[in-house]
């Protein structure tokens, strides 16, 4: 993968975190339907991108554990009909914030 694709994969996922964030903002508890099934999506997007994320770059951050994004998205996708709102909702409280903090030092640390 090329610095540029890997750099778009970081965007992507900042892009994905930043819209989880703002569906959250208006619906913290999932009460609409419609914010829940966004909210998955993004998840899976932001799984799909970590695991195309080449070694290169993780090896730019090794205090990220890169893993549980990409968990996330296989239970999203693969055993859909077992999503819990409550992991859901901790993943956005607790996981992505800090995961939002490593893309953006990431893509400060590869873009010029």
């Amino acid at each position: 993968m090329s610095p540029r694709e890997a750099v778009a994969r970081l965007q992507d996922i900042l892009d994905a975190i930043n819209k989880v964030q703002m569906y959250v903002a208006s619906d913290p508890s999932f009460s609409e339907e419609i914010v829940l099934e966004s909210v998955l999506y993004n998840l899976a997007v932001i799984g799909e991108a970590v695991k195309e994320l080449p070694d290169w770059i993780k090896a730019l951050a090794p205090e990220a554990d890169w893993s549980p994004a990409a968990r996330m998205r296989d239970v999203v996708i693969h055993k859909y009909f077992a999503t819990d709102r409550r992991i859901v909702a901790t993943t956005v409280e607790k996981d992505l914030p800090a995961l939002k903090h490593q893309i953006e030092r990431l893509l400060g640390d590869v873009t010029p």
